[in-house]
């Protein structure tokens, strides 16, 4: 798989559990979503158990990924 060295776009920050289902949601439309997840560092940080993730997207996805992260986010807010 080749990429042209697009470089990853943050999409979406939220919970592990949305962070899991947007990128199942994108991967089904054919867009390659990366999962980073902070939990590990704000528990070395002393921070607590909160797990927050950050989906990334590459940027030459970001056309084609839109309309799906605004009914994404339609859904969070619901």
């Amino acid at each position: 798989m080749e990429f042209n060295n697009d470089n990853l776009v943050l999409a979406y920050t939220g919970s592990e559990i949305s962070a899991t289902i947007l990128k199942e949601y994108l991967t089904e439309s054919d867009i390659h979503a990366t999962i980073k997840n902070e939990k590990n560092s704000s528990l070395n940080a002393g921070f607590g158990t909160a797990s927050r993730c950050e989906v990334y997207i590459f940027e030459h996805d970001v056309e084609k990924a839109t309309p799906l992260l605004e009914e994404f986010a339609k859904t969070e807010e619901g």
